[in-house]
């Protein structure tokens, strides 16, 4: 059975969870002004659970360059169940999750972004006192 968009084979009661953050400043020793770079990089894996659902979790991190301000990265995962009425029709193990909800405009990834967002300027805001980082509430996709 092919779907016009994928979120339509899921419950819509999708469960959220906060699976991983890692924050770490780093002491900066360098007594001359430069620019610092920061790069954004979006990761998403999907994992079939005991043929019952799928747990997605996306993961953002914040990279520095040339010197490393702070590392941190917040991963956020959802566990997906079936609707009954495509249970029969797919194949779990066969489904590679990550691909095609990066590549349609999922709500269930879109709310999966928006919370790592949300955590990662909360985070920068609570540990510099000034502006918070704001990263957006969209997957950054490469260009293949």
């Amino acid at each position: 059975m092919k779907m016009k968009n994928i979120s339509e084979c899921f419950k819509m009661d999708y469960q959220v969870f906060l699976d991983d953050v890692k924050y770490k400043k780093n002491e900066i020793h360098q007594k001359e002004s430069c620019d610092i770079t920061m790069h954004c990089y979006d990761y998403l894996k999907s994992e079939v659970i005991e043929d019952e659902f799928i747990q997605l979790k996306f993961t953002r991190e914040l990279v520095f360059e040339p010197i490393k301000l702070f590392e941190l990265s917040v991963t956020i995962g959802a566990n997906l169940f079936l609707v009954d009425e495509v249970k029969s029709e797919i194949n779990l193990s066969k489904i590679d999750l990550a691909k095609e909800l990066s590549s349609a405009n999922s709500e269930i990834l879109g709310n999966l972004v928006s919370r790592a967002s949300l955590i990662i300027s909360q985070l920068t805001a609570t540990s510099f006192g000034n502006a918070p980082i704001i990263t957006p509430p969209t997957m950054f996709r490469k260009e293949l």
